[in-house]
């Protein structure tokens, strides 16, 4: 049995803002992808609780690199903060190495400040 994947949110947010970039319907992804058209509705939805094959070959289709299954650090369904701080950080992120990296550096930075010493 597949192990629940609990950044879901996470991913489903990544997936429908590639779909919505790269203005593909549903039945378009649908059809490139070949996964039924009712299934791409709901992982892009974010109703999906294992990083199945056809959420991998979604995720392929959208260049959206698919995780790791096992991200214990990825907040899960429910965990409010968490999920919103990781929307604000991919929605400022510009989708570059040299962006991740000043992302990075932001938060060593911030993490430094609150634990000083």
């Amino acid at each position: 049995m597949a192990k629940p994947f609990s950044g879901l949110a996470f991913l489903a947010g990544r997936l429908e803002a590639s779909r919505r970039e790269k203005g593909l319907s549903y039945s378009l992804l649908a059809k490139i992808s070949g996964v039924d058209v009712s299934q791409v509705h709901r992982i892009c939805r974010g109703r999906f609780r294992t990083l199945s094959h056809n959420v991998v070959k979604i995720c392929n289709v959208l260049q959206v690199e698919p995780p790791e299954a096992d991200l214990r650090n990825i907040p899960g369904e429910g965990d409010y903060d968490g999920e919103r701080l990781v929307s604000e950080l991919f929605a400022t992120w510009d989708h570059t190495s040299a962006g991740a990296d000043r992302l990075v550096d932001l938060l060593l930075a911030v993490r430094r400040i609150q634990k000083p010493g």
